[in-house]
């Protein structure tokens, strides 16, 4: 078998459709150069949009846990509430739902705190262009 022609037109147009799968430039570019930055880029990009995917889930499960404790601690205090209606001499329902409302506003502090850590670290990972 002989070795390629690498002065082959097709053989150079594959070649530069390689590249520029690899690197991200087009082949057509200054001769086909690459910017020395340009994978390194491509690379940030990547672990930028990963980050970001991860800091969404993250977020949306906050939000799921916020639902869900909301729903319990809703229907706790209203369980109670009827309860303490019905019988307003046993002192145990008054703190039923102090504590279900203290849970709710923990909650919020908690969204609160992923949100923000989440934007921090958001901010760590996208690179600035310069």
């Amino acid at each position: 078998m002989s070795p390629p022609d690498t002065n082959n037109e097709l053989m150079q147009v594959a070649v530069g459709q390689i590249n520029s799968m690899v690197t991200g430039t087009s082949p057509g570019n200054s001769g086909g150069t690459v910017s020395p930055g340009a994978p390194t880029q491509q690379g940030n990009n990547m672990v930028a949009q990963s980050v970001a995917q991860s800091m969404a889930i993250a977020v949306q499960d906050v939000v799921d846990l916020m639902r869900n404790i909301s729903a319990i601690e809703t229907s706790a205090i209203g369980a109670a509430t009827a309860k303490w209606i019905a019988e307003p001499e046993n002192v145990f329902y008054p703190v039923i739902i102090e504590k279900s409302t203290e849970t709710m506003a923990e909650i919020a502090t908690l969204m609160k705190t992923v949100g923000e850590n989440t934007a921090y670290i958001l901010n760590q990972y996208v690179m600035k262009q310069p």
